[in-house]
């Protein structure tokens, strides 16, 4: 049980960090006085629904069988539900929201969940690998379509991390390694060529030689700053003035590393990254203890998804990769990353407990 506490542990942590990281990006200020935002207060809710969840699906029992043939139905519900989404107005100049009375709702990100469940089904049946390798092939493809035209070219990027990632825990091949690589090499030139759209490749251009615009470059240079000027300590809790003067955009979303980074300084931001390997390698552990192949692969898995977007979003904070709205897990404000995510590590908890006889930790 001490992998379990230590994953329960650094979801309090990211709670409690989280919220406050919400609250002191988005504090009106009023005549000397400082109120809690709307977004500071939607977030608390989105964590306070989201823990109930978590709770609900620890504590309960969860057949493995069952679950299996609910990944397939999950899977196929948010994959309409993402492509009916395309017909949604653009918000951001993007289609990726469903919008439900006051809530807005993002199906591709509850579609990570079951995409992954999908994926271990099948790499865990008991068949060819070249099998298993064109049909989650497949299944990827299908999946990225209608989140490229959104578009979203992030999470498109995360959907084939995942798969890769699936398919080498499962062969542990160094050919297979080398053969993607190539295969990824010709792919990525052929998608600059076809996939992407002029603005994604002035990003990337950017990040490679130097943006000479300041709108290319203007939301990466408030970042650095935020982060360079909290020094090693920080400014202090509010005291954030990149934050309070509104300079560094998504300050509460995706560039929150930053916000929290001017505030705490270097040691916080070590804090944060501690925290997150504690999480990931307790999870990713788990999988390996389980005696269910399904279950292994798909725990591990999950800690593959968490800190493939814990990555991608520290390094878009530091001006590493390009800014492709990577939210920063249990951080970042917005429900249906948040919530989905603890939905996630609600179920590898509850898989682990419920399987037979898993190996000691």
């Amino acid at each position: 049980m001490k992998l379990t506490r230590y994953i329960i542990l650094s979801l309090v942590l990211l709670c409690w960090i989280s919220v406050t990281s919400v609250i002191s990006a988005t504090l009106d200020q009023t005549e000397g006085d400082y109120w809690l935002s709307n977004t500071a207060i939607r977030h608390l809710v989105f964590w306070l629904f989201g823990i109930f969840i978590f709770g609900v699906i620890v504590l309960g029992k969860l057949n493995i069988s069952l679950w299996k043939v609910f990944m397939i139905f999950g899977y196929t519900l948010f994959f309409a539900l993402t492509v009916i989404v395309l017909q949604a107005p653009p918000i951001k100049g993007s289609s990726r929201w469903l919008s439900i009375g006051i809530i807005n709702i993002q199906p591709s990100e509850f579609l990570k969940i079951f995409f992954i469940g999908v994926n271990a089904l099948i790499l865990a049946q008991n068949t060819g690998f070249l099998f298993k390798l064109f049909l989650t092939f497949f299944v990827t493809l299908l999946t990225t379509i209608p989140v490229l035209i959104q578009p979203d070219l992030g999470t498109s990027i995360l959907y084939f991390l995942y798969w890769w990632l699936g398919c080498f825990f499962v062969s542990r091949r160094i050919t297979f390694l080398i053969f993607s690589l190539i295969l990824g090499s010709l792919v990525s030139i052929l998608a600059w060529e076809y996939v992407l759209r002029p603005y994604q490749k002035q990003r990337i251009e950017s990040l490679i030689f130097g943006g000479n615009k300041l709108d290319q470059t203007w939301q990466v240079t408030q970042a650095l700053i935020a982060l360079g000027s909290g020094g090693v300590f920080g400014k202090g809790f509010l005291n954030g003035t990149q934050s309070r003067y509104e300079l560094l955009p998504e300050r509460h979303t995706d560039f929150i590393f930053s916000s929290f980074g001017e505030e705490f300084g270097l040691v916080g931001c070590l804090i944060i990254i501690s925290i997150y390997i504690l999480l990931i390698s307790s999870l990713f552990r788990l999988s390996l203890s389980s005696n269910n192949e399904f279950v292994k692969i798909y725990m591990a898995l999950a800690s593959s998804k968490i800190s493939l977007e814990v990555t991608f979003n520290i390094l878009m904070n530091l001006g590493l990769f390009p800014v492709v709205g990577i939210a920063l897990p249990f951080m970042s404000y917005g429900g249906s990353n948040l919530i989905s995510n603890l939905i996630l590590l609600g179920t590898c908890l509850t898989l682990h407990k419920n399987e037979p006889k898993a190996r000691i930790e």
